[in-house]
C-alpha cells in the first residue's frame, strides 16, 4: 500500500499486520488548525457486506497569547482622583482555542464580583479572543484600595500553568 495521500503532505497511512489481521492508521505529523475536523475510516464491502465507516474528531487545541490589560504597562502605577467612583481594567486574552478562561486578582485573592466576560470569534478562523472587563466600584473605604495590585490570568486547556498579565497599582489620590 502506498502510505501518502495526495494533496496532503503531512498525513500517512500506516499499515500493520498481525496474522490474518491487517491495521491502518492516519498520522499526521505537524498538525495545524488546518486538520482540525472529523475523519472517516471506509472499508469497502467484501461478499454481499456493507460498508464499514468508523469517524474520529480531531480537535486541535491552542495555548493563548500572554493576557494584556489593555491600556497599561507592567507595574504601572493608576492615579485615580478621589471623586471619581468607577474605574474599569479590560484584560483581553487572543487567538485561544478553547477560548481561554480569565480570571482576575487584586492582592493575589481571586476577584469574582463586577466582571464581565466575552468571547469573540476570529472571522475565518477556528481561534477565540476572551475579553474580561473589572469594574472597580465606590469603596466604603477609600483607603482598603489605595496601593492594591490588580493582575489577569489566562487558562485553557493546552497550558499547564495560567499566564498571568502584568501588574497594575492602583492609587488613589486622597
Amino acid at each position: 500500500i502506498d502510505p501518502t495521500i495526495p494533496g496532503y503532505p503531512t498525513y500517512s497511512i500506516e499499515a500493520s499486520t498481525q496474522g490474518a489481521n491487517e491495521e491502518f492508521n492516519l498520522r499526521i505529523q505537524g498538525t495545524t488548525l488546518r486538520d482540525d475536523a472529523n475523519f472517516e475510516c471506509q472499508v469497502g464491502p467484501a461478499n454481499g457486506e456493507p460498508f464499514l465507516r468508523a469517524s474520529a474528531n480531531l480537535t486541535i487545541i491552542v495555548p493563548p497569547e500572554f493576557p494584556e490589560i489593555l491600556g497599561y504597562r507592567n507595574g504601572v502605577t493608576v492615579d485615580i482622583p478621589y471623586t471619581q467612583h468607577l474605574i474599569n481594567f479590560t484584560c483581553l486574552v487572543r487567538n485561544a482555542r478553547p477560548a481561554a478562561t480569565i480570571k482576575w486578582y487584586r492582592n493575589d485573592q481571586l476577584v469574582t464580583q463586577g466582571i464581565q466576560t466575552f468571547t469573540e470569534p476570529i472571522v475565518g478562523d477556528k481561534r477565540e479572543n476572551t475579553r474580561s472587563i473589572l469594574t472597580i466600584g465606590p469603596s466604603s473605604n477609600h483607603q482598603q484600595e489605595h496601593g492594591a495590585v490588580y493582575k489577569c490570568s489566562a487558562e485553557n486547556t493546552a497550558l499547564n500553568t495560567p499566564l498571568t498579565s502584568q501588574k497594575i497599582l492602583y492609587y488613589l489620590f486622597i
